[in-house]
């Protein structure tokens, strides 16, 4: 038996990840595994099985891009992150360990993107630019009536709106945190827009923006 995490069975999961492979892994049914996880589910053992299938594909070199929604090796991910407990705190994100938990925030995180950007008809230019930070993303918040995304990475929100005609603004997490019952309340992108901040920080969509927008990250976040 290999044990989880071996070089080997890296190796192995790296072969099955690549281009090549893919059509072996879209035959995949996982109708075992699944079964095992949805008996489970929200139980600390779907922590520890997730570990065992997602932590030698980390290991392998798994990418934002093989989890992405229509990769073959999404749907071993969302397995396991939709039978997660919804708790953070709960035993059985420790289980699962910082390297699976990794593919399953990257599959969260590019999960909560289509849906925002596809699912409210939102400016595809917008999706593209932020799946470039899908690594960095740690925590995404909606805002469906007010038509707005929230993302973090750093320590700093960035709210992007799905109308065209929006700019996007950065919040520091700090003031982000202390305006939660505003953010409860808000209805437009203007409720949003008027959250505390220290100092305004935003960017418009004009032509050309994408290079400004990646200056600006880099300069609040360093990513």
């Amino acid at each position: 038996r290999v044990p989880a995490g071996c070089p080997l069975e890296a190796e192995v999961w790296a072969r099955l990840l690549s281009i090549q492979a893919s059509p072996w892994m879209l035959a995949q049914p996982f109708s075992l595994v699944d079964e095992q996880l949805e008996r489970r589910q929200g139980q600390w053992a779907v922590g520890a099985i997730g570990r065992q299938l997602l932590e030698p594909a980390a290991l392998g070199g798994a990418t934002p891009e093989d989890v992405a929604p229509d990769a073959p090796f999404s749907k071993v991910v969302a397995a396991v992150a939709q039978r997660m407990p919804h708790d953070p705190q709960h035993p059985a994100w420790s289980r699962l360990g910082p390297k699976a938990g990794e593919l399953v925030r990257w599959w969260k995180t590019q999960r909560d993107l289509e849906r925002f950007f596809r699912d409210w008809n939102a400016d595809p230019q917008r999706e593209r630019f932020w799946r470039r930070y899908v690594r960095h993303i740690r925590d995404i918040q909606a805002y469906r009536t007010a038509s707005a995304l929230g993302m973090r990475i750093g320590d700093f929100w960035f709210v992007e709106f799905g109308e065209i005609g929006n700019a996007s603004y950065a919040f520091r997490d700090v003031d982000w945190q202390g305006s939660t019952h505003q953010r409860r309340r808000a209805r437009s992108p203007a409720d949003l827009r008027a959250l505390p901040k220290d100092r305004v920080r935003r960017r418009t969509h004009r032509d050309g923006w994408e290079p400004r927008f990646e200056e600006w990250v880099e300069e609040l976040t360093g990513c």
